[in-house]
């Protein structure tokens, strides 16, 4: 599905999923949603070179995306978690990822087609992340902090991932259809895009972990 030498900007979007944990080292910012957030870039980055491997033994690496998506998905919800700003919505988040994970499963299990791009448990676990991500965001900014926004982590780190799931969740299902018509060309230009707004996003979570913890409400 792609070709010898795929464009540059695809893997500088790949490495540069290694900028949030590499942000950790600076010592600015330990807090932890913070630290589980850079990890689970830093997961997703692992699994991309596991699938690079696999699909060059194998030919496909569908089922190992998807296996990754699953786990960064859990992660991001712990993260998502800890930055609710009442103790009902963590538990309730914390709660929701037992349901998140049974759907997600059974996605892949009963519906995804492994000779294709994820069209059914990839973009589910990206509206997941979109929506609480949001939701968070909303939340967080309505309790107007003393601070501003612009220097909290929360709003850059939520913004880079909502800015992230919206823009995956688009070009994935299109991409999907441009795989399945053949036409190479216009998949390589969507997914182009994709990896440019994807680059954006990881440099706004880059930049929110070298932001100071913000406190969280109680």
């Amino acid at each position: 599905m792609s070709s010898p030498h795929p464009p540059a900007i695809l893997f500088v979007e790949i490495w540069a999923q290694a900028l949030p944990t590499l942000a950790l080292l600076a010592h600015r910012n330990r807090s932890r949603p913070v630290v589980i957030v850079a990890l689970a870039f830093l997961g997703s980055l692992i699994g991309d070179g596991v699938g690079r491997y696999v699909a060059h033994q194998y030919g496909n690496n569908l089922w190992v995306s998807i296996l990754s998506a699953g786990l960064v998905m859990v992660a991001l919800l712990v993260a998502l978690a800890e930055w609710q700003v009442t103790v009902v919505e963590r538990l309730t988040v914390r709660i929701a990822i037992i349901p998140c994970l049974v759907v997600f499963s059974g996605l892949v299990v009963f519906v995804e087609d492994f000779t294709n791009i994820s069209r059914f448990a990839y973009p589910f676990y990206l509206l997941v992340v979109l929506g609480v991500a949001s939701w968070t965001l909303l939340r967080r900014t309505y309790q107007r902090p003393g601070t501003p926004i612009l220097k909290t982590d929360w709003f850059l780190i939520l913004g880079g991932l909502a800015l992230s799931s919206a823009t995956t969740i688009v070009s994935t299902p299109i991409g999907a259809v441009l795989v399945a018509e053949q036409r190479y060309d216009l998949f390589g230009q969507v997914w182009q895009l994709r990896a440019a707004c994807t680059i954006v996003a990881i440099l706004l979570i880059t930049a929110g972990t070298l932001r100071r913890p913000s406190e969280t409400p109680a």
